[in-house]
């Protein structure tokens, strides 16, 4: 229970306090101190990223050391490392998203063409398309999903369930009037937090045995995703257009049937991660 308490709310927590800075007038003062000497906005606005991966890093530390079946390393435990014997787990689960979300990449670059040729490059798009896919699939499939899961013996999709509602609630302010005029991009991230859990699930134990997770497939996934999100210069958000939720549509039904398809029997039920004394399958199947 204290595994979960420190990281529903510290998480949370250290997200009000990243925003909450912006208000200071000293944190103000630093960044108009770093546009005037030439820093641009994507760079300036990078240490909101950095801080928010240190809390989620040192949130899994925590809880690992406060779990009652901790024991096996971070990296592992997150879904970054598939333990002994799991050869090429980042470039597998990298490869395994990168094609889930290629035909919507291909899509949206038709729809720009159509629409009247591709976007112009943009450098804030980076962070966007790298940078916060890599952090939000580390603190919240990773951490809030993965370390929570193996060091508490819970069930699989309780867990899951509320890592994608602060995964959600991330994507909104919080304000009543944010809130109130919000609602509708959170319900959409809230979803796609949980499928980015159950692919994460579903490769992980299909390629490593029960109780594994390889974050690395919702990750590239994620990207390409937001990657066609700005190709397509969707509004609304998470909400967007007919199109371009056409071509989400489409991939989500494609990346579901793949993964069926792929992984057999394997992540497909609410059961608890078996204990660390198991020994776990054979590594490679797919």
């Amino acid at each position: 229970m204290w595994a979960a308490a420190l990281a529903w709310l510290g998480m949370p927590g250290a997200m009000w306090l990243i925003r909450a800075r912006g208000r200071a007038e000293w944190y103000r003062d630093f960044h108009r101190w770093m546009s005037e000497g030439g820093v641009p906005d994507w760079a300036r606005h990078l240490d909101s990223d950095v801080i928010f991966l240190i809390a989620g890093v040192l949130t899994g530390l925590l809880v690992q050391v406060i779990g009652p079946r901790s024991g096996r390393p971070l990296l592992e435990s997150a879904g970054l490392s598939g333990g002994p014997g799991s050869r090429r787990w980042a470039a597998r689960g990298l490869g395994v998203g990168v094609l889930i979300g290629l035909p919507m990449l291909l899509f949206g670059a038709v729809y720009a063409m159509v629409r009247g040729g591709l976007p112009a490059p943009d450098w804030s798009v980076l962070e966007g398309v790298l940078v916060a896919p890599f952090n939000e699939e580390v603190v919240y499939r990773g951490v809030l999903v993965f370390v929570l899961w193996r060091v508490t013996g819970w069930k699989f999709w309780p867990i899951a369930c509320v890592s994608a509602a602060i995964f959600g609630s991330a994507h909104v302010t919080w304000t009543l009037d944010g809130w109130s005029d919000g609602w509708m991009n959170a319900l959409p991230t809230l979803a796609g937090g949980l499928w980015f859990a159950w692919l994460a699930r579903r490769w992980g134990e299909s390629w490593a045995g029960p109780g594994r997770g390889n974050i690395f497939v919702p990750m590239s996934l994620h990207a390409m995703m937001n990657l066609a999100w700005a190709v397509m210069q969707a509004q609304g958000g998470a909400v967007g257009g007919m199109w371009p939720n056409v071509a989400r549509g489409a991939t989500i039904a494609l990346g579901v049937l793949w993964t069926l398809r792929a992984t057999g029997g394997h992540g497909g039920g609410g059961d608890a991660p078996p204990a660390r004394t198991e020994a776990p399958t054979q590594p490679g199947r797919a």
